[in-house]
């Protein structure tokens, strides 16, 4: 007995601890078919056990005509569909499940009970949307050759966003989280953000980013390459809704869910939202719409869909496209040559024409679902033309100060009375790292004489015109290199006089700069940057003392920083302010210089074409 009671002691205080902290997991219910694991440290793929427990950071994958389903410690469950790969990032016990989703489909039921403290239940993440369930059936779709993810909520809601504008709140609204390569990334570290963190800044940017839409049951949105934000939430073909809603054991049927009084009012309200009662392809992403000249169903605000559409597998809920067409995930509806070479009657001859007829007439709205962005660094299609055009008009107001250091303490200080400088500027965006630019202006320029009085030198002639190229160096880095031609106001001493104007001069000189992204608040994106001003040796007319103009040779060099902020008033128009310091130096002989320094700010519109 005395010896017994030390070891069971032992054994209390080692176990306790482990049982008391369990680690979270998710138990595999069911498996069909070829379905296989990654478990966190492994390096190989092992098959998927029904009973076994999976822990966080478990990569899931599924072979054709596969399937698993697999329950969350707060009852939540959800099955992955044939040829699809998720990970299970995250099951913390009091926040939300985080799943990432690679490829395929998944259906989920989350328990409206469990984690009453977060709106959010469960976060699904891919790579072009983030996803807050919040009840509580639903389904989602990624296909990665288009980049679309899909979701139909069966029942409850679920918010979507695009992944791109979670990240930017998630930046604006979470201390030491930054953005890189379209990742968030932990900004004290440099480092990949860890996945408890992720889930936290998803979370939180869910339930604050602007271009946030919610989900309601019965309905579809989509986050495409191409769009700035997800569709609007349409009804799909109640038939679709039945059939998908009956798979994940929903009894709610499509004339009490999108059951309305007024249809009219409805489809009023959608705008240029696609048109409602289509079907939603799970396997590409792709949402088919009913015909232009499809007959409205007045109670449910759908149109109903032809049969030369295609049906829906009433076990699953799947879209069936017509015999003799397939859904292309990059090119929409595409005729199936093996399919047409089989058809023999003259009746299914007639039938297949005008299915190829109907498809072909809906193509160029599924197409536009399916416009991917070009990568970084790929030209246009014609590699000699840009692929934007950007079109600019900017005011710079400033106040320059010029002090003239002639040496034994003859030092003089002018200030102008006003000046601005106005440009015009077009810029070349060549790819997503290149652009080009080319800019003209003029230069208005007033200084108070000892008399009160304004001198004001305006040219009519061209009095700034630049030539550039800026290229993108990083995600915050960005190089810039500019060839100016700009009008400069020389002021400097005179015996017997205060001091004397000298007429304009032209100086040629390069700008080298570089700019850096400081951060990104709602839709401004702060910056700040530094340009180096090189010049070339010039020569100006100056009165020595006894008043004879002598031609004199002079140096010149200069620094200029500044800051802006850049306000997105749409997608292709901008707004900027800013302010800028700018010191320049003109080196005369004898320990003669002038320094020139201006302060002042800028205010430009861009229009991108």
């Amino acid at each position: 007995m005395n010896k017994f009671m030390p070891r069971l002691l032992a054994f209390i205080f080692v176990s306790q601890p482990m049982f008391a902290n369990a680690a979270p997991s998710a138990k595999v219910l069911i498996k069909r078919g070829e379905v296989t694991k990654l478990s966190p440290g492994d390096v190989k793929a092992t098959p998927v056990k029904i009973g076994e427990s999976l822990p966080e950071d478990t990569s899931i994958l599924t072979g054709e005509k596969s399937m698993v389903r697999l329950k969350f410690s707060n009852n939540s469950t959800m099955n992955l569909g044939p040829k699809s790969k998720v990970v299970v990032s995250k099951m913390p016990e009091k926040k939300p499940n985080m799943i990432n989703l690679l490829t395929g489909a998944i259906k989920a039921e989350v328990d409206k009970k469990s984690n009453k403290e977060n709106k959010n239940k469960m976060i699904v993440k891919t790579r072009s949307a983030v996803m807050g369930v919040r009840g509580t059936k639903f389904q989602a779709t990624y296909n990665p050759a288009n980049k679309n993810t899909s979701l139909i909520t069966v029942e409850g809601k679920v918010a979507m966003v695009k992944k791109e504008e979670a990240i930017k709140q998630a930046v604006a609204s979470s201390e030491g989280v930054a953005e890189a390569k379209g990742e968030l990334i932990d900004s004290t570290k440099n480092q990949v953000l860890d996945s408890s963190s992720e889930l936290d800044a998803l979370d939180k940017s869910l339930n604050e980013a602007k271009e946030v839409v919610e989900v309601d049951a019965g309905k579809y949105s989509g986050v495409q390459a191409a769009k700035q934000a997800p569709t609007a939430p349409v009804k799909i073909a109640p038939k679709q809704y039945e059939a998908l809603a009956k798979s994940m054991g929903s009894t709610k049927k499509a004339e009490d869910v999108m059951k309305t009084t007024d249809a009219a009012s409805e489809l009023k309200k959608l705008g240029e939202a696609p048109r409602p009662g289509g079907y939603v392809d799970f396997e590409t992403g792709l949402y088919v719409p009913p015909s232009e000249d499809a007959v409205l169903d007045e109670k449910t605000a759908t149109y109903k869909v032809d049969e030369d559409l295609g049906k829906v597998d009433q076990l699953t809920g799947d879209y069936v496209p017509p015999k003799g067409v397939k859904l292309d995930a990059k090119k929409g509806f595409v005729v199936d040559k093996e399919e047409i070479a089989k058809v023999a009657s003259a009746g299914d001859k007639e039938k297949l024409k005008r299915t190829v007829a109907k498809v072909n007439s809906l193509n160029k709205e599924i197409k536009n679902q399916i416009k991917t962005k070009e990568s970084d660094t790929t030209p246009s299609r014609r590699w000699y033309l840009p692929r934007k055009h950007k079109l600019a008009f900017e005011i710079l107001p400033y106040s320059e100060t010029q002090t003239f250091n002639g040496g034994e303490n003859d030092d003089s200080e002018f200030v102008t009375e006003s000046a601005m400088d106005t440009i015009f500027s077009y810029e070349q965006v060549w790819n997503d790292k290149w652009s080009t630019k080319i800019a003209l202006g003029g230069v208005e320029y007033e200084v108070e004489d000892e008399d009160s009085s304004i001198k004001e030198f305006d040219d009519e002639d061209e009095e700034f015109f630049s030539i550039g190229a800026s290229y993108k160096l990083s995600s915050r880095w960005s190089l810039s290199a500019d060839l100016i031609a700009r009008r400069f106001y020389f002021l400097y001493g005179e015996e017997g006089t205060p001091f004397a104007i000298k007429d304009a001069e032209v100086l040629d000189f390069f700008s080298l700069g570089a700019k850096y992204f400081v951060m990104d608040w709602k839709k401004i994106g702060v910056f700040a940057g530094a340009n180096v001003l090189l010049f070339g040796e010039n020569e100006l007319f100056v009165k020595d003392t006894s008043g004879q103009d002598r031609l004199e040779t002079y140096d010149s060099f200069g620094l200029k920083i500044y800051g802006e902020g850049i306000y997105s008033i749409k997608s292709n128009m901008e707004l900027k302010a800013g302010t800028f310091l700018q010191r320049i130096t003109h080196e005369f002989s004898e320990n003669t210089e002038i320094e020139r320094t201006s302060l002042g700010m800028n205010l430009n519109f861009a229009y991108t074409i």
